[in-house]
């Protein structure tokens, strides 16, 4: 194994050696770091299992990765759907459509859904280009800008049903085109009514009703 800083330099080399006699729960270990003497140690064999995964298995399950609390603006694009959302000093509100007096629960609970968001299958349209699959153009946009101190944007775009149940294709920067679930799409289906503010509802106690007038 070779270990990296963020900068590309390697910064250590971890070789694996044989089992100890007798105790197949351990083996021997030498590191290795740039300028320093190898150091060879016992380590338990339990915790290197994951080196026989496959290369797949170490991919990202997240369709895409930020923190619901990073958030500063929200965009959803479908056909004749256009939903955007910026939060300031705590607060939802809508840029569109700009008279929608938003619910900032429901914005947060579409956040929560897309943070949860998982990969349904990874490559899952290998020889297939992205316009037969919906992707480009794209049908369906989610963008996700994060605030400071590093303004950035986390796009999301779903395109056309897989041929499995409830499963759609996706693509998001960096990745191969990949599948998740198609119920992400109810929260934009749901147009502005799905984020509006809900006047509260009237308490029956307090209701009043016109009182008998006396002849």
């Amino acid at each position: 194994m070779r270990l990296f800083s963020q900068k590309g330099e390697e910064i250590a080399t971890v070789k694996l050696g044989t089992i100890l006699p007798g105790e197949t729960e351990k083996r021997y270990v030498r590191v290795d770091t740039p300028g320093e003497a190898g150091t060879v140690a016992v380590v338990s064999t339990s915790g290197l299992s994951s080196l026989s995964k496959a290369a797949s298995e170490f991919r990202a399950r997240k369709a895409i990765s930020f923190r619901t609390w990073d958030v500063t603006g929200v965009n959803l694009t479908s056909p004749g759907i256009t939903l955007s959302f910026v939060k300031k000093d705590g607060i939802w509100s809508a840029t569109s459509p700009a008279s929608l007096k938003v619910n900032g629960g429901a914005v947060e609970d579409t956040l929560q859904t897309l943070a949860d968001l998982e990969v349904v299958s990874f490559d899952a349209a290998k020889g297939v280009t992205p316009q037969s699959l919906g992707l480009d153009p794209p049908r369906t946009k989610i963008e996700i800008q994060l605030g400071p101190p590093a303004s950035q944007v986390r796009a999301l775009v779903l395109g056309s049903a897989t041929g499995t149940s409830n499963v759609v294709y996706a693509r998001a920067q960096g990745r191969p085109v990949f599948s998740v679930s198609a119920s992400i799409l109810d929260r934009i289906k749901g147009g502005a009514t799905l984020y509006a503010e809900r006047a509260p509802a009237l308490n029956p106690s307090t209701a009043t009703t016109p009182s008998a007038t006396k002849k």
